[in-house]
């Protein structure tokens, strides 16, 4: 589910005709599913971060050009 967060994010965007301010796009999911055995708290509070916090101080994240490409190299 976490890969269609961005299509739809795009698809929002440009309904409400808004600048969504993307040009590539790297979409990374975990594997697998996550038990509360398996969470640890600091896996809990940096979700409920990025979650909750973030949003409220930031409309968007964009990595620079380097940084994309240094993931695309780890593939």
């Amino acid at each position: 589910m976490g890969g269609m967060t961005l299509p739809m994010y795009v698809i929002n965007a440009t309904t409400h005709k808004k600048p969504h301010y993307l040009s590539k796009a790297i979409l990374i999911s975990p594997a697998g599913f996550h038990t509360n055995g398996r969470v640890t708290p600091y896996m809990h509070y940096i979700g409920n971060f990025f979650n909750y916090v973030l949003p409220c101080l930031v409309d968007h994240i964009s990595l620079p050009d380097f940084m994309i490409c240094l993931m695309a190299k780890l593939q």
